[in-house]
């Protein structure tokens, strides 16, 4: 793993947090307040902040004072942190990670993308799956990372019950 900004967020009990790519209606509004709560906890996130749900909760996240640590899915080296965020990082409360890419990964692939979610599965000690899409690529990564006794739990919705049916449980 490499990373940018304070390497102390990763000591914090750290709260991964997934979203696929689509996301229902029901999960958005839900997960918008999870976002907002978590914030107000200033529980310590980690997320790679990819789908737009995610980008989403990370704009939640960065209105509150807690740590939030960026996990990319791309070499660390070609990152070009942007400007709004330096300060952010500067002050410590945004932390960039990323798995020990080599340097010519500097984009986005679908390889990248599962090696940047099973850092954040590995190192959370709890994650929370706003939605995942039944039979995608996030539940397979999840059902794998369950088995190492992560604890893992998704939002509460009919449009979750398949993740449930995993043995998920519902976040409260």
């Amino acid at each position: 793993m490499k990373a940018i900004g304070d390497l102390n967020n990763l000591n914090h009990n750290l709260l991964g947090i997934m979203c696929s790519q689509s996301c229902p209606g029901d999960l958005v509004l839900k997960g918008f307040d999870a976002a907002k709560q978590i914030r107000d906890q200033s529980t310590t996130v980690v997320s790679g902040f990819h789908s737009s749900m995610e980008k989403d909760i990370f704009e939640i996240l960065l209105r509150g004072s807690q740590p939030v640590i960026h996990c990319l899915a791309k070499a660390i080296e070609t990152y070009r942190i942007p400007k709004n965020l330096l300060p952010r990082v500067g002050s410590g409360q945004l932390t960039i990670i990323s798995p020990d890419f080599l340097i010519t990964e500097n984009r986005i692939t679908k390889s990248t993308s599962e090696r940047c979610n099973a850092l954040v599965l590995d190192i959370c000690d709890q994650v929370l799956i706003i939605h995942a899409h039944e039979g995608g690529n996030l539940v397979r990564e999840i059902t794998f990372r369950r088995k190492n006794g992560s604890q893992i739990f998704a939002i509460n919705s009919p449009n979750n019950n398949h993740l449930f049916e995993l043995g998920l449980r519902k976040w409260e």
